[in-house]
């Protein structure tokens, strides 16, 4: 057994054995494996994210300055001909109620499908970064992004956290096989982590990132037996 257990240590994976009181042969076996796996989509928008901070005497004055924010952010997108997918407005939020302090946040979307894929992708991107630059400077606004956006992130997930799982098993069947028996049961599944990567600028500084990428570690608990 102390063979066995070094070489699991060494291998990643953790074997535990639980006795019942008073028995002698009949216990309870695990084997403890884990997997990763790291997934991708294409994008289906390209996001901005546009904050409106002011500070004022009083907060009732920040409040009614950022009445109509949406009108003059969709007004701007109109003149500089930017077909935005989706213009969505946060509520006022209050930063500092003793230094009046006030935020207002609109995130716009584009379709991502004219960026990539195409060889004037990258131009027609920094043309719309260029863009959104001067609308938010001409509106006293800060800029954030671009990042890349799915319309169901969470069907990546699952898919991220299924492949995972699969990349767990074999380590767990070996692991089985070694101790002259066989995997009877997933215990438990445990999401370890999810990490998304959704910024345009790839590896290459040169290049731009087209994909979506989801990537998953998880810890996965087998019964085994005879």
């Amino acid at each position: 057994m102390t063979r066995l257990f070094c070489l699991a240590t060494a291998m990643g994976l953790a074997l535990s054995f639980a006795l019942p009181v008073g028995a002698q042969q009949d216990y309870h076996a695990a084997i403890r494996t884990y997997g990763e796996a790291t997934v991708d989509a294409r994008p289906d928008w390209v996001e901005f994210w546009m904050h409106w901070e002011r500070s004022a005497d009083t907060v009732i004055a920040l409040v009614n300055a950022a009445q109509g924010l949406e009108e003059r952010v969709i007004g701007a997108l109109e003149e500089n001909e930017l077909a935005a997918d989706e213009t969505l407005v946060g509520e006022p939020q209050i930063l500092d109620a003793a230094r009046p302090a006030l935020r207002r946040s609109v995130r716009v979307r584009f379709r991502a499908a004219p960026f990539f894929g195409r060889d004037n992708g990258p131009q027609e991107l920094a043309q719309l970064c260029d863009a959104m630059r001067a609308i938010s400077e001409t509106l006293q606004m800060r800029l954030a992004g671009p990042r890349l956006e799915l319309r169901d992130t969470d069907a990546l997930a699952r898919n991220a956290v299924a492949r995972a799982v699969e990349n767990a098993y074999p380590l767990a069947e070996n692991t089985a096989e070694l101790m002259q028996s066989r995997i009877s049961a997933v215990e438990t599944v445990e999401i370890l982590e999810i990490r998304w990567e959704r910024t345009v600028e790839g590896e290459d500084e040169a290049a731009l990132r087209d994909r979506i990428t989801c990537s998953a570690q998880v810890r996965v608990t087998y019964n085994f037996g005879n």
